[in-house]
């Protein structure tokens, strides 16, 4: 099995999936069914299926690199290249508390409501992670998505951030800002304020 896998989406270019990147997922997101605690597991199941979530022998080629990590990667390339064609993503750059630029950074929603996370790092973009955002039993769904991406960007605020607007992520040692909504008219902006009743069901491509 080859890794890094490699994909070539709309507006990024070459896309590398890592091995270590897709088992950070795993990790965090895929170990049971409690979106409270962040963990998805059934709700990737049915996004990618189970031959992509699991081995169905419990095998592996090394113990680092189940199989099931190719058809993973697959999947959510597939997943997020679709969600590029759209307005259905939103780009960033990212610092450390220190005020030191860590990377150029983008969110894709996809149409299940799966956030995939990438980042630019030299001349090339990564995946670095997936998630959900729903936090209760519901099914996850695009719309849902888009709402909850859209508090955070902008602080609840519902109007797009100024350029020098901040974010903070990772427990506050990091924060995004030059926040930038691809085409918001598509994520239900009208007048200069995003109304969240106005986000369509699954955008037209651009």
């Amino acid at each position: 099995m080859c890794w890094p896998r490699t994909y070539t989406m709309p507006q990024f270019g070459t896309v590398i999936f890592t091995s270590a990147c897709v088992r950070h997922t795993f990790t965090r997101h895929l170990g049971r069914q409690n979106p409270p605690e962040r963990q998805f597991k059934e709700d990737f199941v049915r996004t990618l299926g189970r031959d992509a979530t699991e081995d169905p022998d419990g095998t592996s080629v090394r113990p680092s690199e189940p199989e099931c990590y190719a058809r993973f990667a697959d999947g959510v390339a597939r997943l997020a290249a679709d969600g590029i064609l759209r307005p259905a993503w939103v780009r960033y750059d990212e610092y450390d508390r220190h005020d030191n630029f860590r990377h150029h950074g983008a969110e894709l929603i996809t149409q299940p409501g799966l956030v995939v996370v990438l980042r630019q790092t030299e001349q090339s973009w990564h995946f670095w992670t997936s998630y959900f955002t729903h936090t209760n039993d519901d099914r996850p769904h695009w719309r849902q998505a888009v709402r909850t991406r859209l508090q955070f960007y902008t602080a609840g605020s519902r109007r797009i951030p100024e350029p020098e607007a901040r974010v903070r992520v990772s427990n506050g040692d990091r924060y995004r800002t030059r926040i930038q909504f691809v085409d918001a008219s598509g994520w239900g902006l009208v007048a200069g304020r995003f109304d969240v009743d106005r986000i369509p069901l699954w955008p037209r491509p651009m």
